[in-house]
């Protein structure tokens, strides 16, 4: 009987390790997403969470399609490998001046080309690129309108969204400035290209606002900004989020959607 015991304790220990051993739940059999089994903790919200955000849009029969926030569809796509999703997520789709909460309930997860499914896609609208990352889809019970620019937070419950600032333009930072400037003079040294010159409208100093989440007990708040942009073959729309804590800005991350090349 003592020997039964010790061999099931064994057993429970090697299970432990095993668990431990990983971060991942096997839910999702792909190299690039995984369910993580430890969430935020609310009281030590910083930077990190960045690897949480989910940008995407909505199709008919209230489907949604996300990816992360902080993939680059074309600079960091080998590089990619860990996402913290789960298997519902809370969000808000925009409209414009419009705004709806969501829930929803994780599908599959596919590498598919949404134009070449869906007529017109606003977010997914890559007409050249063939999709090079997989997408998370999920299901939602409410009636969402269609092409609706779908972003969230996994882990955390925003309550509010405030689409007054919608159009209005973001305010940029000297840093920002600066670096615009040496990127518009390292862009006016190539040449050979197939699209125009860069202009200064077609960078971050032109970022219009979308929309902004806020989770007042958190005192969190993230801004949602784009502008349209282009280099010498590729074009496309630069999506920023501004995540601030107490009215201080935490950390600010530019997700480029390019198209191309042409």
């Amino acid at each position: 009987m003592k020997i039964i015991i010790i061999c099931i304790l064994v057993l429970l220990i090697q299970c432990n390790e095993i668990v431990n051993k990983s971060d991942c739940n096997p839910d999702v059999d792909t190299n690039s997403y995984c369910f993580k089994k430890v969430k935020i903790d609310s009281k030590e919200i910083d930077e990190n969470i960045s690897s949480n955000f989910f940008i995407g849009e909505s199709f008919e029969n209230n489907l949604v399609f996300v990816e992360p926030f902080e993939f680059d569809n074309h600079d960091h796509a080998d590089g990619f490998q860990f996402f913290n999703i789960r298997k519902t997520m809370s969000a808000f789709a925009f409209q414009e001046l419009y705004s709806q909460k969501i829930n929803a309930i994780f599908i599959e997860h596919s590498k598919i080309h949404l134009p070449n499914i869906y007529d017109r896609p606003k977010y997914f609208n890559m007409t050249t690129s063939e999709p090079i990352f997989e997408l998370l889809k999920y299901k939602t019970n409410e009636n969402i309108k269609n092409n609706s620019i779908v972003f969230g937070v996994f882990d955390i419950n925003f309550e509010k969204a405030d689409c007054s600032i919608y159009g209005k333009k973001r305010p940029y930072t000297k840093e920002e400035y600066k670096e615009v400037l040496e990127e518009l003079k390292e862009d006016h040294q190539i040449t050979d290209r197939t699209l125009d010159f860069k202009s200064l409208e077609e960078t971050i100093v032109n970022a219009k606002f979308i929309c902004k989440i806020q989770n007042p007990a958190l005192k969190l708040e993230i801004s949602l900004s784009s502008f349209n942009t282009k280099g010498m073959e590729y074009a496309g729309t630069v999506y920023i989020a501004d995540l601030y804590r107490d009215k201080k800005l935490i950390k600010s991350i530019q997700k480029y959607n390019y198209d191309g090349p042409y």
